[in-house]
């Protein structure tokens, strides 16, 4: 097809070539040169970037793997750019301490996920779809998800924050009707509510290789650095809008809204945090549900009205209360117990409670 090279396997390997020739380059070829041209941290070990936060309005990131070779994975914002590559046992030892049941993660902005050849299976929120060569999905913020990669496959991800879906509003010509994927995001960051979560599936009907031009062109503006680059990545991603939301070339399945069951979201983290008598950290419990830090937190906030920091203190002062009642640990003890490092601190919340003293609360009870 003219202009448009077929993606070719990790293990075909990568021209070293100039950039002159970006017209006839392959993407994986882009991501061997920005390696280089980048001098990105080359690492052996199994790395998590992906699933931490990001900083970057736009973070494009990108997974290729062959069964013979191995696998690279690459990502890069407008400020840095990594490389790692992995052998077929450093992937086998990802198995090993990661298996699939226990990578669901989320994020804290949006992740369209596009299949440039091979096939994936995406399961968001218990949900199953399967993503074959030229399909595309767009996970709203904060929504569990978790991929089943092929052995053979290239896909990219493009991590989309609030702020790069302002950049791409702020050039809108005046007037000019809003495509339905940026009309989609617009909504989804109005609507950041905590129970409601979708996304949208593009299943490609007649696939062409048109995204897959749009995403070389950005991976080349991201090796050259030229002025106004980045002004460039943006209006190419503003294009792969367009290509997914033409109706004769992808079918947009129906955005699922996927419920959340508030309630018992809130009584689960409860329990885990009455049963660590509130000694869990946000972190910690985040990982747990695997949902974002921030987004538990939030959700804390609404369902109580106050902060993690102060959610937690009252769970341990209850707990406190309890082991006053109910055991002959002196307080020294209890507060070492709850990970109170400032006594002083200790008494004055549990006043603030209660209003007695940690002595005087135990007195009044044992005295019934």
């Amino acid at each position: 097809m003219a202009g448009r090279q077929a993606v070719r396997r990790q293990g075909e390997g990568a021209k070293t070539g100039s950039i002159s020739a970006k017209n006839n380059m392959e993407i994986t070829q882009l991501m061997a040169l920005l390696q280089r041209c980048y001098a990105g941290e080359k690492k052996t070990e199994p790395g998590t970037r992906r699933y931490s936060q990001n900083d970057a309005d736009l973070v494009i990131s990108m997974w290729s793997s062959h069964p013979q070779t191995g696998g690279r994975y690459l990502i890069a914002d407008r400020n840095r750019t990594s490389c790692w590559d992995y052998t077929n046992s450093n992937m086998a030892r990802v198995e090993e301490i990661a298996p699939f049941q226990k990578r669901y993660h989320s994020h804290d902005y949006f992740e369209m996920t596009i299949v440039l050849d091979g096939e994936l299976e995406e399961w968001i929120e218990g949900k199953k779809i399967r993503l074959r060569k030229g399909d595309c999905v767009l996970l709203d913020k904060n929504i569990r998800h978790v991929e089943r990669l092929d052995r053979d496959i290239t896909c990219v991800y493009l991590g989309i924050k609030d702020s790069c879906i302002e950049n791409l509003l702020f050039h809108e010509s005046p007037g000019g009707e809003q495509q339905g994927i940026l009309q989609y995001l617009l909504s989804r960051m109005e609507d950041d509510t905590a129970a409601r979560k979708s996304f949208c599936h593009f299943q490609a009907l007649h696939p062409d290789g048109a995204v897959e031009a749009e995403l070389n062109e950005m991976l080349g503006e991201l090796l050259r650095k030229q002025p106004g680059y980045w002004l460039m990545i943006q209006g190419r991603l503003r294009r792969i809008f367009g290509i997914l939301d033409a109706a004769q070339d992808y079918r947009r399945q129906a955005v699922f809204d996927v419920e959340d069951s508030r309630e018992e979201l809130m009584a689960q983290i409860h329990l885990v945090m009455e049963t660590a008598q509130g000694t869990i950290g946000k972190e910690e419990l985040a990982e747990r549900f695997h949902y974002n830090a921030a987004y538990l937190c939030r959700l804390i906030r609404d369902y109580y009205g106050m902060s993690f920091t102060r959610y937690s203190l009252s769970v341990r002062l209850k707990a406190a209360a309890d082991l006053l009642r109910h055991s002959d640990w002196t307080v020294a003890e209890i507060c070492e117990h709850l990970s109170f490092s400032n006594r002083t601190y200790f008494y004055r919340a549990f006043e603030a409670v209660y209003a007695l003293t940690p002595a005087e609360y135990r007195d009044h009870y044992r005295g019934r």
